[in-house]
């Protein structure tokens, strides 16, 4: 392999600071490489701005305003990534070079690389998730199932509410992180693209306990959000490189409770 791009849905600059002592991995990148808070676009949603990530572009020159936007012709749009945007691995996919880009939100459907593609969140169910298409049975039976995203998006509307929300992230990311392995090792892509989104829905459903006024995060939020950014940067030689970014519009991103991409 010869370029490895992680992304951290989510990832707040902020909460590493606070626990870059816990976080290995990420401390070691704050150490031999170079890091800061990046500006995000506007919608600071992930979608697009993880193809204005790929891309260099703001929405308006790739054509895509968010999940869903209404286009110029007044009807309904999905914000879905094509070969024609000029996202980086498909500018190495033409080049030549095998490309593994795995779990990019918004990379629904999926479209023929040189190498593979495993879509991101939003996927419908049902539907072909994987190129080449048999990569989706491949990875099922390895990982005994695999999850795109959690069922329920609010943890108060399942059965047992917020502590049975938290297994449920824990086994998507875990599984993530096991697909991700997996597909390293049948492809050895030379260059291969993925994000980890569970940090993404543990701030989605909990960002609002924390206490604005005294900057302090009480032991039924901070405890397990600490936990999930140590899980995240402690697997072995997954995370180097990486970047973080926060997307919120807010100046200061220590008040951010907004979903940042």
């Amino acid at each position: 392999m010869k370029a490895l791009v992680i992304g951290i849905d989510s990832a707040s600059p902020f909460l590493i600071e606070k626990w870059i002592d816990k976080l290995p991995n990420i401390r070691s990148v704050f150490e031999a490489g170079a890091h800061g808070i990046l500006k995000s676009i506007v919608p600071p949603e992930s979608v697009p701005a993880w193809q204005c990530f790929a891309t260099g572009k703001n929405p308006a020159k790739i054509g895509i305003f968010g999940f869903t936007y209404i286009g110029r012709d007044r009807h309904l749009k999905f914000g879905r990534t094509t070969p024609d945007i000029g996202c980086f691995w498909d500018i190495a996919s033409e080049k030549g070079m095998k490309v593994g880009v795995f779990n990019i939100p918004g990379t629904y459907p999926p479209y023929p690389v040189n190498g593979f593609m495993v879509s991101g969140f939003p996927v419908p169910t049902r539907k072909v998730w994987s190129y080449p298409v048999d990569l989706m049975g491949r990875i099922d039976s390895a990982v005994g199932g695999y999850e795109i995203d959690v069922p329920l998006t609010k943890p108060t509307e399942m059965k047992g509410g917020e502590k049975a929300y938290l297994p449920v992230v824990r086994r998507l990311h875990d599984k993530s992180l096991q697909t991700a392995k997996l597909l390293i090792e049948w492809y050895n892509p030379d260059l291969f693209v993925m994000t980890l989104q569970g940090i993404d829905l543990v701030h989605h459903d909990f960002w609002n306990i924390w206490t604005i006024q005294t900057r302090r995060i009480p032991t039924c939020c901070g405890t397990g959000t600490s936990t999930w950014m140590t899980r995240l940067a402690s697997s072995e030689n997954l995370l180097e490189p990486i970047q973080t970014r926060c997307s919120c519009r807010i100046t200061d991103r220590r008040l951010c409770h907004r979903r940042c991409s």
